[in-house]
């Protein structure tokens, strides 16, 4: 998400969620818990000793006109010079639906391992897995609203991929228990086309923490560098 990020546009979909209806609001209470909004695009699994980052469908907005799916995907090696969506992970989709119950919302995992280098994912911590990446985003494949329908359009946490240029995602976090709710607009437009379901689809992940843009990283790395070159400097001249 842009750095320009308006937060104002969250207050407006905040405002929105809770004229849809009591379901809507119910969904609200983790900003009250702790979390605070955050913008990173990208995340990571908060202990990849551990390897596994657990999400909840907790709840789709029954009058929205499309179907949406929910997953991560990883950029390509190159991330800074030539940024690309590499590879994606479904971990829910687009016709899975929540229970009416939280307790019992529909329940996925994404389980990461390194192996011979490679940073891996897989749906079970014993099943199949690809080579993915250990540093990921949150996308979106959006149906039409009938079964079977082709995509109608695909959203990224990171709106350079986006075919609006918009958000789609807001994002709260709790960096004490590394917990997250990601919230979806379908629409074209993103969170500022407004309406009375501006977020369509909640879930939630534990066991995450946002990463650095790249270019944070990529200048982190350069000032890094250069006080290495002033500590030399420095000892030659002793």
């Amino acid at each position: 998400m842009k750095k320009t990020y308006v937060k104002g546009l969250i207050a407006a979909a905040i405002g929105s969620l809770m004229i849809v209806g009591s379901a809507s609001a119910s969904r609200l209470p983790e900003l009250s818990k702790n979390f605070a909004w955050n913008n990173a695009d990208y995340w990571s699994v908060s202990d990849l000793s551990k390897g596994q980052a657990t999400f909840q469908l907790t709840w789709e907005n029954p009058d929205a006109t499309y179907e949406s799916s929910f997953g991560l995907y990883s950029l390509e090696n190159n991330p800074i010079l030539s940024p690309k969506v590499s590879k994606t992970f479904e971990v829910f989709g687009a016709f899975d639906e929540p229970t009416k119950a939280p307790t019992t919302a529909n329940s996925a995992s994404a389980w990461f391992r390194l192996t011979n280098g490679m940073w891996q994912v897989s749906q079970t911590e014993g099943g199949v897995y690809k080579d993915f990446g250990n540093v990921f985003g949150f996308y979106s494949d959006v149906y039409t609203g009938v079964k079977g329908t082709k995509i109608s359009y695909t959203w990224y946490t990171d709106s350079q991929f986006n075919s609006d240029g918009e958000e789609h995602f807001a994002i709260a976090y709790n960096k004490t228990t590394h917990d997250t709710a990601i919230y979806l607009e379908d629409r074209e437009g993103g969170l500022k086309s407004g309406g009375e379901d501006n977020v369509d689809l909640m879930v939630t992940g534990s066991d995450l923490d946002p990463v650095p843009e790249p270019n944070t990283m990529l200048l982190f790395g350069t000032g890094l560098i250069g006080l290495a070159g002033v500590a030399r400097r420095k000892k030659a001249k002793k």
